[in-house]
């Protein structure tokens, strides 16, 4: 289930990780908590219905922990950074739903340096909330301060972000048919490195596409991501070509109509 995959990473990670500190900065008096949230904790994403939910729980333990934890001398910040440009964000940008990347454009990954820049310095300061870069400041502000305003804002970006999606697909574009696919693999047949690497390959007659079930062992992101476009189920020759990946043949499938 992705979403417990989540909270137990983002969310139970962040309590463990304290639970097990905590004792040892209790003993001393002193001590500094730095848990890691998300802008996607500040606003609910579209898209991001599992990581935001656990996000957001990281920002109300670490608002109850500050509060319980200063008259004991022990200091708590939490950091909302924005997208930040780590392999884990450029892994998950291949499975974001149209929506999200396209909310995503109008920021620009900033560089890890910079969230562990302004967080040391705001941990020097005594900060609870630090918020690295520019336009995750002016995001922050705006959610924490516009109150049920911010959701009109939300609604406006999504519903033109859905009629460039519908304008998209419904713009005309030619279609290569079973004579482009042919002649591409034809093409394929002539560079050495297919010849060379590629052992099983056929052409299959048109047919009825068939609907199978996904895989139960499918990478779960994987599997949301198929999810958040309305994909509950696959075509059988789908299916048997993740079930070829799986068992390690490389595959290029070229589909023609």
């Amino acid at each position: 289930d992705v979403f417990k995959w989540t909270m137990d990473i983002d969310y139970h990670g962040t309590v463990n990780a304290t639970k097990l500190l905590l004792p040892h900065f209790l003993a001393r008096g002193s001590g500094h908590i730095i848990n890691f949230s998300s802008l996607a904790g500040v606003l609910g994403v579209y898209g991001y219905s599992a990581y935001s939910s656990a996000k957001f729980a990281v920002r109300g333990f670490s608002d109850v922990i500050r509060a319980e934890l200063k008259p004991k001398g022990i200091k708590v910040s939490i950091v909302y950074p924005p997208d930040t440009d780590t392999p884990q964000l450029a892994f998950e940008s291949q499975y974001k739903p149209f929506v999200t990347r396209e909310l995503a454009k109008s920021d620009k990954p900033i560089p890890p340096s910079l969230v562990a820049r302004e967080t040391l310095n705001a941990v020097e300061h005594g900060r609870y909330a630090v918020v690295p870069g520019f336009d995750a400041k002016l995001t922050y502000f705006l959610g924490t301060r516009l109150g049920n305003w911010i959701y009109p804002i939300m609604d406006f970006m999504i519903a033109g972000i859905f009629k460039k999606k519908d304008h998209l697909i419904n713009e005309p574009r030619p279609q290569p048919g079973a004579a482009g696919i042919r002649s591409l693999i034809d093409q394929w047949q002539q560079d050495p490195d297919f010849r060379d690497n590629v052992a099983y390959w056929q052409v299959t007659s048109a047919r009825e596409p068939v609907s199978a079930p996904i895989p139960a062992w499918l990478d779960p992101r994987l599997r949301l991501a198929l999810e958040s476009q309305g994909i509950s189920q696959l075509y059988s020759h789908q299916a048997e070509a993740l079930e070829r990946a799986r068992n390690g043949q490389n595959l290029v499938i070229a589909t023609g109509t």
